[in-house]
């Protein structure tokens, strides 16, 4: 997935809410799925700390489910 900045993420998340889940279409026709778990008034977390954060939780999900499939 390509490099999303701040600015473009920003617009699709709703104001005011503690937590939102949006699909959004990049500009090479591809979507992602963003999902605000935590908001801090004002506050901005970097991006790149979002997409180690992300590959991390992806990964722990995809070794759990793969740990469960092989205990059956």
């Amino acid at each position: 997935m390509s490099r999303m900045s701040p600015a473009l993420i920003c617009p699709y998340m709703p104001a005011g809410s503690e937590a939102a889940e949006v699909t959004v279409e990049l500009p090479d026709g591809q979507h992602a799925e963003l999902r605000c778990l935590a908001r801090d008034d004002g506050g901005m977390v970097p991006y790149d700390d979002v997409v180690q954060a992300a590959a991390s939780q992806l990964a722990t999900e995809r070794y759990t489910e793969e740990l469960q499939r092989r205990m059956r």
